[in-house]
């Protein structure tokens, strides 16, 4: 722990002044000077900071809420009462979703599913949404805020960085209030660095954001490959780190009221609250920040109660008392001859290994940074990660694509916290040897693990030894399943893709596996449509497991017939029946010919039952051409079940699956 902003920067500037080269820092490079016919090796990959960054991974339970005697499903998270953002929210009376950039606010109470307002914010295409009471907080990333100050260039350099000066990708949090039936604006957090993920506990979110200065420090490119050239390239960058202040390394905040005006600002977090690990992880900040959901925007933010990591973070796991950031760390590179061209990256010589570290969330009012520790491989996404009686257990492939030599297989781990580290006590390993991790899923003292290649091994491993987990069985099939979900005790549905003997993947596949018996489990019925997939076997949220009623919607995309697909799951006869299929195919007018507003009618366009055809249009659009819209998201409010998707939501019975009424959010 950083004990004053003086150490920090004394810290980070010795570091960078170690690591920097002419080409600054980020990507691996290796260059060379031609000196009397042969090419001089200047500079390697050891010399710059590894820990860039990979795509996260993209999330158990659809639990049963209750409002005002109306049951409904929540968000598909990972863990009970950890609630994740998504794109859409409900609150069993209210539907909030966040499409194409649009915030829309919705009745859900049953009859009409009616359009209230709608709301244009700045969140792009990617923004999630919490829902508190009346309050929605949307968190997107905005774009570049540019802060800092330039660095001059000198002779023999290109100056790569922006004339204005430094830039930081930021993300945004905006508040908006639920007033009646409006959507108003309270206020907004603008934040340097990249939203990561959030979770939700009660009235508490933690929002984890990860900020790099290495964009921003004035760094150049030397014109050239000179020894002239390199030098001055390298002076210069040194200069620019030496230049630095503690403001350079560190992410700001600002707060804006209702009209954008900007009230306050400030450090996210205090140089004292600043952690480095043992080992080098780069010189990005990762910040938990932690905000109270029932104030407004300029008081929910708790500056002095947020915790960070001079560390990169990807993925990101919470349990109801601890929150797990892991990030891939490749390894240092030492070539042991030269590349045939300047400018070839070195092939990694050492395995790459992930990183964890761990903050404690049990304390609404606080986040606490408790260890840090890494393990072998690469985690899949946050269902690669569980913790269960104060252990961390997690599920690695080594040896994959990005490895440079040996054959891929997978371990499931279990680290438990010995002071400030996190340490392996126990490890299985040799699964799926050649194939690497599709998905996971932990249930008690049980995981299962998906790997893939030509055929799909569900594994089952005991844990109920935290020292000596051991695969207790495992089953081998064609095909694979992307995402598990538990669906009952001893049973689990698997979401993902059949395939041929060769691994060729054919469509779309739910199976029903049984599972009761740890050392023969069964696949007992399947489901699939050839040539689709689901955007479920990616992203979790988009799946909906209602236990009351047994039934599993899944959005599937088909040559021209997206729809949301619902399944009867019995597990006491292991059969998988379709329900139903809700189409949204709504007539909606393209935004460039103008008029018309959307409309809602009781009985119109939208879902049918048994792979139908939709049965009507929107009332109040002009008909213009039938539009079928991929499903996002399926939710429960009472007996009905609400499918939303960027032309509008569609209302159908529970037990049928027929339309009762659509609402079409208009252009």
């Amino acid at each position: 722990q950083f004990d004053s902003c003086d150490t920090l920067l004394t810290w980070v500037k010795r570091e960078a002044r170690a690591r920097v080269t002419p080409y600054g820092f980020g990507v691996p490079v290796t260059y060379y000077e031609r000196t009397g016919g042969t090419l001089q090796l200047h500079g390697t990959a050891a010399n710059v900071d590894q820990s860039a960054p990979v795509p996260a991974g993209t999330p158990t339970s659809s639990a049963a809420r209750t409002a005002t005697g109306a049951d409904y499903s929540a968000t598909n998270a990972q863990v009970a009462g950890v609630d994740e953002p998504d794109m859409v929210k409900t609150d069993g009376n209210r539907i909030v979703a966040l499409v194409d950039g649009k915030l829309r606010l919705l009745d859900g109470r049953g009859g009409t599913p009616k359009l209230l307002d709608t709301l244009t914010l700045d969140a792009g295409y990617s923004g999630q949404l919490m829902l508190d009471g009346d309050h929605v907080f949307v968190i997107s990333t905005n774009g570049d805020i540019a802060v800092g100050k330039a660095v001059a260039s000198r002779a023999a350099v290109i100056d790569t960085q922006p004339p204005s000066g430094r830039s930081l990708n930021g993300s945004l949090i905006t508040q908006v209030t639920i007033d009646g039936d409006h959507l108003r604006i309270a206020g907004a957090i603008e934040l340097d660095g990249s939203y990561v993920s959030a979770r939700q506990i009660g009235d508490v979110a933690r929002v984890v954001v990860r900020s790099s200065p290495l964009n921003g420090l004035g760094f150049v490119y030397p014109n050239g490959t000179s020894r002239a050239a390199l030098a001055n390239a390298l002076a210069t960058n040194r200069a620019a780190i030496d230049a630095t202040t503690i403001a350079d390394w560190l992410p700001h905040y600002t707060l804006r009221d209702a009209d954008g005006t900007k009230v306050g600002q400030g450090d996210l977090v205090p140089c004292d609250a600043v952690r480095h690990p043992n080992w080098f992880s780069g010189f990005g900040v990762l910040d938990v920040v932690t905000l109270d959901l029932t104030h407004s925007i300029s008081d929910s933010l708790r500056t002095a109660a947020g915790a960070a990591v001079l560390a990169d973070g990807e993925t990101v796991y919470a349990s109801a008392d601890h929150l797990f950031v892991a990030t891939l760390q490749t390894p240092t590179t030492k070539p042991s001859a030269l590349m045939p061209s300047p400018g070839v990256p070195v092939r990694p010589t050492q395995p790459t290994s992930t990183a964890f570290h761990e903050f404690d969330i049990s304390d609404p009012t606080t986040t606490r940074y408790i260890a840090s520790g890494f393990v072998d491989g690469i985690v899949l996404d946050q269902y690669s990660m569980d913790e269960s009686n104060g252990l961390l257990r997690v599920a690695t492939t080594t040896g994959s694509d990005i490895e440079p030599t040996g054959i891929s297989a997978s371990q499931v781990r279990v680290l438990a916290t010995r002071g400030d580290e996190l340490v392996e006590i126990g490890k299985v390993g040799g699964l799926g040897k050649g194939e690497t991790i599709q998905s996971v899923r932990f249930v008690g003292n049980v995981a299962y693990v998906v790997t893939f290649r030509q055929t799909d091994p569900l594994y089952v491993v005991d844990l109920s030894d935290p020292a000596h987990p051991r695969v207790a069985g495992e089953l081998g099939l064609l095909g694979f399943s992307a995402y598990l979900h538990p669906a009952g005790d001893g049973y689990i549905l698997g979401i993902g893709q059949d395939a041929t003997a060769t691994g060729g993947q054919t469509g779309f596949q739910i199976a029903l596996f049984d599972v009761r018996n740890p050392a023969l489990p069964k696949r007992v019925a399947q489901r699939t449509i050839p040539g689709a997939f689901s955007e479920a076997q990616w992203d979790p949220h988009a799946f909906l497991w209602w236990a009351k009623s047994s039934l599993a919607i899944v959005p599937i995309e088909a040559p021209g017939s997206p729809a949301a697909v619902g399944y009867t799951v019995d597990t006491a006869h292991g059969t998988i029946t379709e329900r139903g299929r809700i189409e949204q195919t709504l007539d909606v007018q393209p935004p460039n010919l103008g008029g018309g507003d959307a409309g809602s009618s009781s009985g119109s366009s939208g879902g049918s039952s048994g792979g139908g055809k939709p049965n009507g249009t929107v009332i109040g659009l002009p008909s213009i051409a039938p539009y079928a819209a991929p499903i996002l998201r399926s939710l429960v409010i009472g007996n009905h079940v609400y499918t939303v998707s960027a032309a509008g939501v569609i209302e159908s019975d529970l037990d049928t699956l027929h339309t009762v009424a659509t609402s079409a959010f208009g252009n």
